[in-house]
């Protein structure tokens, strides 16, 4: 072999091998270091322990290093775990009472409403005994006491007449006072 292929063959094994080798090993370490992990501090560690001729001591102290350092970054992850866990109970429990209060009043606004509706049932009720009172009687006496009524309450105790018995009320009536009221109704 002569001069010229050694040097083909050292330069094919530096840029073939060699090159991609070490960019690897440099990017994986980049990518590592960004990840959290202590790229920095376990190559300083372990060259440390290959160039230091100690005896024991060196090692156990080597190992106790590693270990601390490990357990200064589990502890540092937890701390952050722990952080992150708080801080997501704190959201949960601000949303939490944030939908205890929108519940609270929505109950209180279903309350107000369904005492709006029995009130209402009430009043309703009271036009339609009215109204039963009103049929039971003459057509010329109950269109004169309607008459003489506040015409919102007129409305409602003719709203809950039969229509023949409303009829009938209406043909005694006043023609303009009938027609008012017929009109209101049809409304």
């Amino acid at each position: 072999m002569g001069a010229k292929e050694k040097k083909n063959r050292f330069q094919w094994f530096l840029y073939i091998v060699c090159i991609p080798v070490l960019f690897t090993l440099l990017l994986s370490m980049v990518v590592l270091s960004m990840l959290g992990f202590p790229v920095i501090g376990k190559l300083k560690t372990v060259f440390h322990s290959m160039y230091t001729h100690g005896n024991a001591t060196n090692v156990q102290k080597t190992a106790n290093q590693k270990q601390t350092t490990a357990n200064q970054n589990s502890n540092g992850n937890l701390q952050a775990a722990i952080r992150q866990l708080q801080s997501k109970n704190q959201q949960l429990n601000q949303s939490n009472n944030s939908d205890n209060q929108e519940i609270s009043a929505l109950q209180q606004q279903v309350k107000q409403l369904r005492q709006q509706l029995t009130a209402a049932n009430q009043v309703s009720q009271t036009y339609v005994d009215q109204a039963k009172v009103y049929a039971a009687m003459q057509p010329d006496q109950a269109a004169k006491i309607i008459q003489q009524l506040p015409e919102n309450v007129a409305l409602q105790v003719l709203s809950h007449l039969q229509q023949t018995t409303e009829a009938a009320i209406f043909d005694k009536m006043d023609p303009k006072t009938a027609a008012n009221y017929l009109a209101k109704l049809a409304h």
